[in-house]
């Protein structure tokens, strides 16, 4: 028996020391060292270093200690290894929010290498907020002016400056304060925004428009609207977020108000791909049906449908297809049926069946064949003649051949009396 442990010590965050504290009847020949399932280290050593680590990472290792005679391994040890200073801050999103307003929103950093504890952000290389928030409403500005904010994100181990960001210009005389649409679901496609004027015109409001993200987060969609107060946005995806604002204009310029977010309804599910087999799985009396996610869920899949119907095969052609029935129900979480139902040496087609609250939709039929199996109900054979010195004996196919018959064997036992 071999008894052994070992020690992780943290010494940098790209770097991790470990060392053993063995105790062994038996000489060791070698030490085996795993990070998860895979190892990163044999050989005799009592202590070895691991650069190139991520920051801010919980890695798991174990040892094993092996003898001529064997290996013994030690339970798990988990680590994490320090931070890091944050990297690849993106610069912030600026919206012009009115003569005196920009709007600054900054996501995390792409690379944030611990937990992000402030944020600080400069206007013109002034400081205007430091703190935890990943917004800031910026009201300390001229009217008519273009602006470059910088954002500074920072952890325990140091920070990250963006590039700079450069607001619009920002509008003389526009309205202030422009409402927060109210956004009433009516479909899978359709939403419908409606808005209150701006708190203050600053003038004749001459036209509004609705700003939407059409590709989830990645443009804004603008669509003029005239002086109504309403608009139903239309032609968008089933069960997905929106974000809306309204901009509204005078002579002078324009407002952009604040985001209202909403879902849209779930529909049917879409591009349901047929049931596949592995091959590993396949046998005579059982096959392992398997089945993904529709391409377009439209909601939360809810439920599985698995299919089956027998095809009949004559001279290499289908002939006919019988009835189909449900083999089973599952939950969206399975994906997956192992059908002991099935007879040897039979074709069939499955098909899935997913859906959701909003509906279901099926896929197309996928063929398989199970394999052969030895045959069953073999009848015993029919003596049909006598002779003097011959028999005629008439072989039947088994009831259940269970495949291709490839040869008859007859065995005949010899009586004789006195």
């Amino acid at each position: 028996m071999i008894f052994c442990k070992f020690f992780l010590h943290f010494k940098y965050f790209e770097k991790i020391f470990i060392n053993t504290d063995l105790f062994i009847p038996g000489i060791i020949s070698r030490y085996e060292l795993y990070e998860g399932t895979s190892m990163v280290y044999s050989g005799t050593e009592l202590t070895f270093s691991m650069s190139d680590r991520t920051p801010y990472t919980v890695y798991t290792y174990s040892l094993k200690a092996c003898t001529k005679v064997g290996c013994t391994s030690s339970i798990n040890t988990t680590i994490r290894t320090s931070e890091a200073p944050p990297e690849n801050l993106r610069a912030p999103t600026l919206t012009v929010g009115g003569s005196n307003l920009v709007r600054a929103r900054w996501e995390l950093p792409q690379k944030p290498n611990g937990l992000i504890v402030f944020y600080e952000l400069s206007r013109n290389g002034t400081l205007v907020y430091n703190g935890s928030d990943n917004r800031f409403d910026d009201r300390t500005v001229a009217p008519y002016r273009i602006y470059s904010y910088i954002v500074t994100a920072g952890n325990s181990a140091g920070r990250v400056s963006s590039p700079p960001g450069f607001s619009k210009a920002t509008y003389p005389g526009a309205p202030d304060n422009v409402s927060v649409p109210v956004l009433t679901v009516l479909s899978a496609t359709t939403i419908m925004a409606q808005w209150d004027p701006p708190a203050l015109t600053n003038g004749i409001i001459t036209q509004y428009s609705v700003l939407y993200d059409a590709n989830q987060g990645q443009d804004m969609m603008e669509v003029p609207v005239g002086t109504q107060r309403t608009y139903n946005i239309t032609q968008l995806r089933p069960y997905m977020w929106y974000e809306v604002q309204i901009k509204a204009c005078t002579s002078s310029g324009c407002s952009t108000g604040e985001l209202a977010r909403v879902r849209t309804l779930e529909a049917p599910p879409q591009e349901q791909r047929p049931p596949t087999f592995p091959s590993e799985n396949i046998a005579a009396r059982s096959i392992l049906v398997t089945w993904f996610e529709p391409a377009i869920p439209n909601g939360l899949i809810l439920s599985y449908t698995l299919y089956r119907r027998l095809v009949m095969i004559v001279a290499g052609q289908i002939d006919s297809r019988g009835p189909e029935k449900i083999i089973v129900n599952t939950s969206s979480a399975q994906r997956s049926f192992l059908d002991t139902t099935v007879k040897p040496y039979s074709k069939y087609e499955f098909r899935v069946v997913s859906s959701n609250d909003a509906g279901s939709t099926e896929s197309t039929w996928s063929m398989v064949s199970t394999l052969q199996a030895a045959p069953e109900n073999v009848y015993p054979p029919e003596v049909t003649g006598v002779h003097a010195d011959k028999l005629e004996i008439l072989i039947k196919v088994p009831e259940m051949p269970n495949g291709e018959i490839r040869n008859y064997t007859l065995m005949v036992s010899f009586f004789c009396c006195q």
